[in-house]
């Protein structure tokens, strides 16, 4: 019998890399808006679903998976003949590739930009902090450009690490800091994924402000 799967995302946020590929992978699943913003909706979200109180949180029958990671490697595993981790010889890249992008370019870098009260006491320094991350992001985007060599990033076939790298971009452009020039090769895989499907009927889903 399949699994009953549930996954909490919030619009355009880094869970719509676990939401296109959880669409894509054809599972039947049901989607919910967790407006984690809401201090009402968060205080139930930390209590009965996510105590860290982020998104994606994906819920497969009464386990709950946490953490980008973690959840797109949940994914690959309720759909193995998709390979959205890699085939076994890749494992070792895919886990590479999810730590760099999880802790350093997201957790370490782009936080600054999202939220950087939560890196200082002192509120005059956060625009320093700002400064700061856009530099080490665009760092992390030159890594990204040189260690692309196509349209994916670990096969030649859609997986985890790509869904999760068109996020990236996204939020780049939320902050004016893309430069599609700069980065060609990130700019061609971030093209190419945004026209598969599963993640244009995504993209579309994530427009919509949350109820």
């Amino acid at each position: 019998m399949s699994p009953s799967i549930k996954l909490y995302m919030f619009p355009m946020s880094c869970s719509i890399a676990s939401h296109a590929l959880l669409k894509d992978s054809g599972l039947k699943f049901e989607a919910i808006k967790a407006n984690v913003l809401d201090p009402a909706y968060r205080a139930e979200y930390l209590k009965n679903v996510n105590p860290k109180g982020q998104v994606p949180t994906l819920v497969i029958d009464n386990e709950i998976v946490t953490e980008a990671p973690a959840v797109l490697t949940a994914i690959a595993q309720l759909a193995p003949e998709k390979f959205y981790a890699g085939r076994p010889e890749n494992t070792v890249r895919f886990l590479e590739w999810m730590n760099f992008l999880s802790g350093t370019l997201h957790t370490k870098n782009f936080t600054g930009l999202f939220r950087p009260a939560a890196l200082t006491t002192d509120s005059a320094g956060e625009e320093g902090i700002r400064a700061k991350s856009k530099e080490n992001v665009l760092a992390n985007f030159e890594l990204i450009e040189q260690k692309l060599k196509g349209v994916h990033a670990l096969e030649d076939h859609l997986t985890g690490v790509d869904t999760y790298l068109v996020y990236f971009v996204l939020a780049a452009k939320k902050f004016g800091i893309w430069d599609e020039q700069r980065f060609p090769k990130y700019q061609k895989l971030f093209e190419n994924i945004m026209q598969i499907p599963s993640f244009k009927a995504t993209f579309k889903e994530h427009s919509k402000p949350v109820a």
